[in-house]
């Protein structure tokens, strides 16, 4: 979960797109 709390942070900061916050979140949850 804190992989998580990460990439939204990343998002946040404008360092991810939603594309790849989604497509990011998708591996994790999906491991």
């Amino acid at each position: 979960m804190d992989q998580l709390k990460q990439l939204g942070e990343l998002k946040f900061q404008g360092v991810l797109t939603e594309a790849e916050f989604e497509d990011q979140k998708r591996k994790i949850l999906g491991s």
